[in-house]
């Protein structure tokens, strides 16, 4: 059995079909077909595919041994009395 996915288009022109169950998507308008169903809409430049952009989880940078580490700025204030 195998997976069904997904793919974002983008529709260049109106278009109702029976490829989209006879679903009415307007110019412009962003969804998410079965990859059948968009290549072909994709193939007959009825609309384009959007490529979504995966990033990955950002680590912190590590710190080399040759690094300075600097502390952090202190204020000192005066006190007095008056």
């Amino acid at each position: 059995m195998s997976a069904q996915t997904n793919m974002k288009i983008l529709f260049l022109q109106d278009f109702q079909g029976v490829e989209t169950g006879n679903v009415f998507y307007q110019r412009g308008q962003i969804v998410q077909l079965d990859d059948g169903v968009a290549a072909r809409l994709v193939a007959d430049k009825r609309a384009e595919l959007i490529e979504e952009k995966h990033y990955g989880g950002q680590a912190e940078p590590e710190l080399r041994h040759d690094d300075e580490i600097y502390p952090a700025p202190v204020e000192h204030k005066k006190r007095g009395r008056k």
